[in-house]
């Protein structure tokens, strides 16, 4: 999409591209690895002028599906909305979830330590430790 506007020169009507990623931290093989997650999925936010020449690109770029809001029109999102969804994306990223792939009452078997080789049930998840 980015590329087709500047063959249009329509750079100046786009303000903004938004895909919200968030990054979250596991560990795998005992390594601390940090993986990117799209927080909406399948959604990109365009903030643009909206006129006739930007929304012919947006409807006929490769791989868009389907435009929320009317069939005529797409509905905007206020400025309030869209400043409160990239200040969550930042707050998430400043702090990096750490996604945790057990659950209560989940099983385990301890692999280092005293206990190794020991079964254990998870009774709580503390992920600030």
């Amino acid at each position: 999409m980015q590329e087709r506007v500047k063959k249009q020169k329509l750079d100046n009507d786009i303000v903004d591209y938004l895909n919200p990623v968030v990054n979250e931290v596991y560990y795998k093989n005992n390594q601390k690895v940090f993986k990117q997650r799209k927080l909406y999925p399948g959604y990109i936010f365009v903030k643009s002028k909206m006129n006739d020449k930007i929304w012919y690109i947006i409807r006929n770029t490769p791989g868009v599906r389907l435009i929320v809001g009317a069939e005529t029109r797409p509905i905007p999102l206020t400025d309030k909305e869209y400043d409160e969804m990239v200040k969550h994306v930042d707050e998430k990223n400043e702090r990096a979830e750490f996604a945790v792939p057990f659950q209560d009452g989940d099983i385990v078997i301890l692999k280092d330590g005293d206990f190794n080789g020991m079964k254990g049930i998870i009774t709580e998840i503390d992920t600030t430790k």
